[in-house]
């Protein structure tokens, strides 16, 4: 970082960024700029697919290019836009009453972004999720309904150290939150 006394004495460079006031770690603050042009291109397929009487498969594929168009990163992809996106569930209507429902979710590798963290570590990583849920019908106006998230309790949280012993960067770029279950009543009238 920049000391106190030479960021007072105007003896550090910073390039494209605003001055914000003195910092500590201030060799490695960054800050977002957004940008003039980008192109996004691609193309999307879903189906849904009911083979049995109580079974249904659904899913959908986005492919998407992006490309920025003007700017310190022009020809790059914008950053944290995955190439190739998937989501599927399949939903198991059990009677009149309960229904039950696997859902997953893969998002390939994103661009990290131009800088030291990219070059030491990389793109961010692809990952996929799962989650479990279902409803049951308890009166006409009355469904009770609950979904565990992030069945799997995949850790979004891990951080990589790269360059300094102090310096750290995310491996995914996503908050995700760990399992959690979440319960609904939902009333109609």
């Amino acid at each position: 970082g920049v000391s106190q006394a030479n960021y007072t004495a105007g003896n550090y460079v910073t390039t494209g960024c605003v001055d914000v006031g003195f910092w500590p770690t201030f060799a490695t603050f960054g800050q977002s700029v957004n940008i003039d042009e980008a192109e996004t291109r691609g193309f999307e397929a879903s189906m849904n697919w009911r083979f049995a009487d109580n079974l249904t498969l659904t899913g959908n594929y986005t492919y998407t290019d992006s490309e920025q168009k003007s700017g310190a990163s022009i020809g790059l992809p914008l950053t944290n836009t995955p190439e190739h996106m998937l989501n599927s569930a399949l939903r198991w209507d059990v009677n009149e009453a309960l229904n039950i429902w696997l859902r997953g979710e893969y998002r390939s590798e994103r661009f990290r972004g131009v800088g030291a963290a990219r070059t030491a570590l990389g793109d961010f990583e692809a990952y996929s999720l799962f989650h479990l849920g279902g409803s049951y019908k308890l009166s006409e106006n009355l469904t009770l309904g609950a979904t565990i998230y992030n069945l799997l309790d995949t850790d979004f949280v891990s951080l990589l150290p790269y360059g300094t012993p102090v310096q750290y960067a995310p491996e995914y770029t996503n908050n995700q939150e760990p399992r959690r279950l979440w319960v609904s009543l939902n009333a109609t009238f």
